[in-house]
């Protein structure tokens, strides 16, 4: 086992910039502690040859071996209702082939124990792109579920309150997001969420990255938000995705088109809501680049002004 000399400097500065960014002075002292927090959760869960993954978003993993467990992933973050939320979602996917299993968790220190995925290549993998479509499709449906009477998961319209916090802050069109796409998408959330009679829980981020292959051929999938709104909401990150690469297909527009007709087609819901909520995501996509001033929100708003000029 690595020893607790480690300091949370090892650590890749985009991670330790975007803690910093999201929870300021408490971020960092979060960093300070954090090699103490890693060192003491391997001796929990008695973890043997830890390695550290290099590249990092907003949680800290590393790969291991557990004598009880075997190969498992050993995930820390800073302690927020979004962790919280995911175990929940992680304890309601347990047993289903499509989700990955939570061995054991600690919500107070932000770390969870996660079976690893072997052999774990994500759905990048598949080069064709009606295959991979077809795959998320049918990872969506395994997942299906209403929402649960207990728990404590934000609804879609909560995660709606971003525009209204986007425009307070940036009126009169002065922020980076061209203000007809915010107007125009921020009247459709208030439509599209008025109209969810039946809420369902959600992934909430369920796109190529955060599906991982098994050596049996099936898929699962990692990293559940846990929202609970209109299972049409569920399609739009899988459509922006993967960032930053979807971009440069020549054909994007003949590609998200079709990537809507499998998914009309495999999930049985409307063209038009699926359209709708997928700008209603891309929007929210773009506004939290935004608020974590981490990256410019150009490539959302370029997706988001393709998928709206289709039918």
């Amino acid at each position: 086992m690595k020893n607790s000399n480690e300091s949370s400097a090892s650590l890749p500065t985009a991670f330790r910039t975007r803690i910093v960014n999201l929870y300021g002075q408490e971020g960092n002292l979060w960093l300070e502690y954090f090699p103490r927090l890693r060192q003491s959760l391997r001796e929990r869960w008695n973890l043997q040859d830890p390695q550290p993954c290099t590249q990092l978003s907003y949680n800290y993993l590393e790969f291991a071996r557990s004598p009880e467990f075997g190969p498992v992933v050993l995930k820390i973050g800073f302690p927020n209702p979004e962790l919280d939320t995911e175990i929940q979602v992680l304890t309601l996917y347990k047993g289903l082939e499509a989700g990955v299993q939570l061995l054991d968790h600690n919500p107070d220190q932000g770390a969870m124990l996660l079976e690893r995925i072997i052999p774990g290549q994500n759905l990048t993998s598949i080069p064709d792109d009606e295959e991979a479509t077809r795959i998320a499709a049918k990872s969506m449906l395994k997942l299906r579920q209403p929402a649960p009477q207990s728990g404590t998961f934000p609804s879609m319209g909560d995660w709606c309150q971003g525009f209204s916090r986007y425009q307070s802050t940036f009126q009169k069109g002065s922020g980076p997001i061209p203000a007809h796409l915010i107007n125009r998408t921020s009247r459709l959330a208030e439509e599209l969420v008025r109209e969810t009679l039946q809420p369902e829980l959600l992934h909430g981020d369920l796109h190529h990255g955060n599906l991982l292959s098994r050596e049996d051929g099936s898929w699962s999938v990692i990293d559940p938000k846990g929202v609970t709104g209109d299972f049409a909401a569920e399609v739009g990150p899988y459509l922006f995705n993967p960032i930053p690469d979807l971009i440069q297909r020549p054909d994007l527009v003949n590609l998200l088109d079709r990537r809507l007709r499998i998914f009309e087609e495999m999930i049985g819901l409307d063209r038009h809501d699926l359209i709708a909520w997928s700008l209603v995501r891309i929007m929210l996509a773009a506004i939290w680049t935004v608020e974590e001033n981490t990256e410019e929100p150009d490539y959302f708003v370029k997706i988001a002004e393709i998928l709206g000029k289709l039918k």
